[in-house]
């Protein structure tokens, strides 16, 4: 689905079928589940912020031909935001028990910069970088921001924050992972940090998992990791943040 309006219809046209999205390949692992369960048992307390920051630096040339869909609108839908920010929204809105409620969104992209346009295709009009600030129902807020081929360090945050606590999450599957629990329900001892999860969870994770999850939700009758529904709250984000970015006004998420 390119938009909110088509995973619209392929709700209505589910019918009693099971419907799965792919987007939920980095939540199916050990470590997101463990995660998952901190945040549903209360610990953090009433959540505030939803934080998503990855930067891809730019790298040497290489004679690589560039594919034409990677940043257009046209053949994509979009840019980094829709290549990989749909893997970014469903880790920490489904670690999140897919408790958030966007309202409004206010955002800003921008194309490759001139000197690594070699990285992309001549009539690329989409996003090699963007950032936005998405105002959720009870006060939470989800800030996201993305960029490839960026004139800046590679690094990366996925964070979930709360009244009485964080957690430091892990999402790409580079071996040693390590989830960090930030514990300040404690007046006397302050926030401490603990290591919720620690270790290599690539093994029968990540996409053999999701198909074993949907296969079995099939099965079984039940809707798979990431349901129709859950895609519905990514695309409309989604379709926020441009739409913001577009016109240069907050967009209210309906």
């Amino acid at each position: 689905a390119r938009n909110a309006r088509e995973v619209e219809t392929m709700i209505e046209r589910r019918g009693e079928l099971i419907a799965g999205c792919f987007s939920g390949r980095y939540r199916a692992y050990d470590s997101a589940d463990a995660a998952t369960e901190l945040v549903l048992s209360g610990a953090l307390g009433h959540l505030r912020e939803l934080h998503i920051r990855a930067f891809i630096a730019a790298g040497a040339p290489t004679d690589a031909e560039p594919p034409p869909w990677r940043e257009s609108f046209a053949m994509n839908a979009g840019g980094i935001l829709t290549n990989w920010s749909c893997y970014d929204l469903d880790y920490v809105l489904g670690v999140a028990g897919w408790s958030f409620r966007p309202r409004m969104a206010l955002a800003q992209f921008w194309p490759c910069a001139e000197q690594f346009r070699h990285f992309v295709a001549p009539e690329s009009d989409a996003d090699a970088h963007f950032t936005a600030f998405v105002l959720g129902d009870d006060g939470v807020v989800l800030t996201v921001e993305r960029g490839e081929f960026a004139a800046t360090a590679g690094r990366s945050a996925w964070e979930i924050i709360g009244e009485r606590g964080a957690l430091r999450l892990s999402m790409l599957t580079t071996g040693e992972r390590e989830i960090i629990h930030d514990d300040g329900s404690s007046s006397a001892e302050g926030t401490v940090s603990r290591t919720l999860g620690q270790g290599d969870d690539r093994a029968g994770g990540g996409n053999p998992r999701l198909i074993e999850d949907f296969a079995l939700a099939v099965r079984e009758g039940r809707p798979p990791i990431t349901s129709l529904e859950n895609s519905l709250t990514i695309a409309k984000i989604t379709d926020a943040i441009y739409a913001s970015a577009l016109s240069g006004k907050a967009v209210t998420i309906d």
